[in-house]
């Protein structure tokens, strides 16, 4: 009876003493994170306060209009009497309208075609303007000055040049005596007309980013292939395009969220204008 109860007297001042250790290592783990949120917050407010307006601006310019246009989406607005909550009404209008189902066409249409030409074009610009021995500054400016241009004053640029009636192209075509036509106003001509307008607006600075990825292109690799007696086409395919792959790759993603955000916009600009 005695060494079971003794053992048992041993064991608890063992135990009692372990507990205070634990909460001094707790302790001390705590104050060596709470340490190392100060080091971090020391070093990065700089940057978080430099950084705070662009999110302000952004929040309210960006963020905001977006909640409120979905929260006006469940709302009937007038902008004369006080808003009224109609829930899903709005969107079963919008889904049951015969028209919805075009738009979804023309928006995807419009897309791809924007896409597609807001791609290759800028590229084919800038491996023709690499290629010059003269003029390369020229035709830089040429290409990105409608990149300087309002948006507004593009539409009403190409408004002029579609016009039917006193339009430049009509005139052109008159002056060669070829029947013009309604470019904006006919379905088979309205959306390839947008889509020039789109890539016409902004490959400039495509073909400025692509331009910069041809010079970085090591003169030692067109040696190599002259001395193999590649010709324009194989040291473009072979050597030009491969190394150019990444910045490729980039403004192919640049290239989709562009046009998305530009379909919109333009339709928008050209029926105000």
């Amino acid at each position: 009876m005695f060494p079971k109860e003794m053992s048992v007297e041993r064991s608890s001042p063992s135990s009692s003493v372990l507990l205070p250790q634990e909460e001094k290592g707790a302790s001390t783990g705590d104050r060596q994170a709470l340490g190392r949120v100060r080091l971090f917050l020391r070093r990065n407010i700089s940057g978080y306060l430099f950084l705070l307006p662009a999110l302000l601006i952004f929040a309210l310019f960006v963020w905001y209009p977006l909640v409120l246009g979905l929260v006006m989406s469940f709302q009937n607005v007038d902008m004369i009497n006080p808003s009224a909550w109609v829930g899903w009404s709005n969107y079963q209008k919008v889904f049951s309208d015969p028209l919805f189902g075009v738009a979804w066409r023309n928006t995807l249409a419009f897309t791809a075609y924007a896409l597609l030409f807001g791609y290759l074009v800028p590229l084919a610009l800038a491996l023709l303007i690499n290629e010059m021995r003269h003029g390369k500054a020229l035709f830089r400016l040429a290409f990105y000055l409608p990149v300087m241009l309002p948006p507004i004053v593009i539409s009403f640029l190409w408004l002029w040049l579609y016009n039917a009636d006193f339009g430049l192209i009509n005139a052109v075509l008159g002056a060669v005596h070829l029947p013009g036509g309604l470019w904006l106003e006919t379905p088979g001509t309205a959306l390839p007309a947008l889509v020039v307008v789109a890539t016409w607006g902004a490959a400039g600075s495509a073909m400025l980013i692509y331009l910069a990825a041809l010079q970085g292109v090591p003169a030692s690799l067109y040696e190599a292939a002259e001395i193999d007696s590649a010709n324009l086409w194989q040291r473009l395919w072979h050597v030009t395009l491969p190394t150019i792959r990444p910045i490729m790759l980039l403004m192919l993603v640049l290239q989709i969220i562009a046009t998305r955000s530009r379909t919109l916009s333009l339709v928008k600009q050209a029926r105000w204008a």
